[in-house]
């Protein structure tokens, strides 16, 4: 199996420098550190983007890249998380068996 964790950032304008302005904050670094060391404890690759998918869109939706980018087609599974998220368990979401937790079949 191939697992991805994945996060981006999308730099702000210079003139929202209270979201973190056009240099990746503090706390986006601490997020991304922790996310890295999360997915080298599951044996995932890790991704942090800071490419737009979607140029007409806002940027916050850039998750829905997953759907729509080929590259990502070679993972059996993406765990997307936001920056501002801490991991603070040693669960390996990639191996936890979730009975359906979404009721669809492909």
């Amino acid at each position: 199996m191939k697992n991805l964790l994945l996060q981006y950032y999308i730099p702000y304008e210079s003139f929202d420098a209270d979201l973190g302005g056009v240099e990746m904050p503090d706390w986006a670094k601490a997020g991304s550190e922790c996310a890295q060391m999360y997915a080298n404890h599951c044996d995932a690759e890790y991704m942090l983007s800071h490419d737009r998918y979607f140029e007409h869109l806002d940027p916050r939706l850039d998750s829905l890249r997953i759907f729509y980018d080929p590259q990502y087609e070679q993972y059996d599974n993406i765990l997307t998380l936001d920056l501002d998220m801490l991991i603070t368990t040693n669960d390996n979401i990639f191996t936890t068996i979730f009975h359906n937790i979404f009721n669809h079949s492909f």
